[in-house]
């Protein structure tokens, strides 16, 4: 035990260190980003792509009927209207925020403000 003490003490101090940047460069950080040009295709592009990964997935890969849309699919569900989805416990509450955590991001990546 008295090994592993002075291990586990300069770990916390790691853990407890935050480094400490200079003013300069926090200045040069924090304008960055603030001042960049939006890119509106770029982010939409972006966008594109993070629908169509899952989507492929879904389609080609797992062979799903809900990934198989089309025009005349999308007026059908919009006759009929909104309906529960069976996703489970873990799709609901990870990977749909995930999801709409990476369209945040890519317009926040890309120029964007809040």
């Amino acid at each position: 035990m008295r090994r592993l003490v002075p291990g586990l003490t300069l770990l916390a101090a790691g853990l407890v260190m935050v480094p400490v940047a200079d003013a300069q460069e926090q200045e040069r950080d924090s304008t960055a980003f603030c001042c960049a040009k939006p890119k509106p295709l770029v982010a939409a592009a972006e966008v594109v792509v993070v629908q169509l990964i899952p989507w492929s997935i879904n389609r080609f890969v797992r062979d799903e009927d809900f990934a198989k849309i089309s025009f005349k699919s999308i007026g059908r569900n919009m006759a009929q209207g909104f309906e529960w989805d069976p996703n489970s416990f873990s799709t609901n509450m990870f990977a749909h925020p995930y999801h709409g955590n990476l369209y945040y991001n890519s317009a926040r990546n890309n120029g964007f403000d809040y």
